[in-house]
């Protein structure tokens, strides 16, 4: 797993690696799962979390799936709703505002909830127990109508050093995580 380097100042962070810079796309090592993140994304991600500083975060995945339904592609991320509870490690996440902010994007453009993302600062990028909790809680909830939510995280310093690590609920109720696998393996990406 790369860190990477960010400017404190810029409007944009600085991606630095070419993958970011084009976006993050992640697989099950099966290839059966897959996500696909846009840089402007990413950069958001990492503006909140930055902001937030010494404290979790997070918010919502927004986007559709292909057309096969087997990779997701990120198209929007909210931040933190204003009832979030925030401490240094952990974040739950609040709801004031995200159902007409996804009621407006999916009347305009289609696209609906895909999971949540959240930061844990000045860690690893790894999920507790209470977020695999969590991200089984909302699979298995009517209200999300979202069978197999994705999960990421960032951690690290966001403003100096940071990495990036995807999770989604499988249907067969567990965490999986998804992989950067080289391009050179992928063939064509489907």
């Amino acid at each position: 797993m790369s860190l990477h380097k960010a400017k404190r100042n810029a409007d944009l962070v600085d991606l630095r690696s070419a993958e970011e810079a084009q976006g993050l796309e992640r697989w099950t090592v099966d290839r059966r799962f897959g996500i696909r993140i846009p840089a402007g994304c990413l950069n958001r991600i990492i503006k909140l979390s930055q902001k937030a500083d010494r404290v979790e975060t997070g918010g919502i995945l927004v986007g559709r799936y292909v057309s096969t339904h087997h990779c997701a592609e990120v198209t929007d991320v909210s931040g933190a709703p204003s009832d979030s509870k925030h401490s240094v490690s952990r974040f739950l996440r609040g709801i004031l505002g995200l159902q007409r902010w996804l009621n407006r994007l999916w009347s305009k453009n289609g696209t609906y909830y895909l999971g949540e993302w959240h930061y844990h600062p000045y860690a690893e990028a790894v999920p507790s127990s209470m977020d695999e909790d969590e991200i089984e809680d909302i699979a298995k909830s009517a209200n999300y109508q979202c069978p197999e939510p994705l999960l990421l995280i960032v951690g690290g310093d966001p403003h100096h050093d940071w990495h990036w690590r995807a999770f989604v609920w499988t249907a067969d109720a567990r965490l999986t995580e998804l992989v950067d696998i080289p391009e050179h393996h992928l063939g064509q990406t489907p």
